[in-house]
């Protein structure tokens, strides 16, 4: 059955933890589907590829920009908002190592805690697949996976 995305982030909001993930292949609606996610919760859409293209200071950091420096932008974006989508990040991923990778995926883990007041935010991040993240689990306290297909949800109406 299919799940409903916005119970599905009332749900995640009241988790200490509120970093979920979707999945979507390339051309299957996934920021059609992300905009409206944000539109419809009342949040912030963040495309992280846009925000580096008009921000020429950022594209000159690419090869040293790091999930520490991602989390800082991250807490910027995210001030003041109860909801964020990030989309189109494919392409910072694949520029970082595996131990960067493991330093992303801890921070959804575990960092973007909603007892620190700079994290309070419910944060989606849209990604394509890729064999990076086949074998990783991120769960609720529920013990309920927060990785998800985008083929999961109902779509907007």
């Amino acid at each position: 059955m299919a799940l409903d995305f916005q119970e599905y982030i009332a749900s995640l909001g009241k988790e200490k933890y509120r970093s979920s993930i979707v999945i979507a292949e390339p051309g299957r609606g996934k920021t059609f589907f992300a905009k409206k996610a944000a539109k419809a919760l009342g949040g912030k859409y963040l495309d992280l590829l846009e925000y580096f293209l008009n921000n020429k200071e950022l594209v000159k950091t690419i090869d040293s920009f790091g999930p520490e420096n991602f989390f800082q932008l991250l807490e910027r974006e995210t001030k003041g908002e109860h909801f964020v989508v990030v989309d189109h990040m494919d392409f910072l991923l694949d520029t970082w190592r595996d131990q960067e990778f493991e330093r992303f995926m801890r921070g959804i883990r575990q960092q973007w805690n909603s007892f620190l007041e700079r994290y309070r935010s419910t944060v989606c991040y849209f990604l394509q697949p890729s064999s990076r993240l086949k074998n990783i689990e991120i769960t609720d306290s529920q013990g309920n996976s927060r990785i998800h297909k985008l083929s999961s949800f109902k779509a907007f109406i």
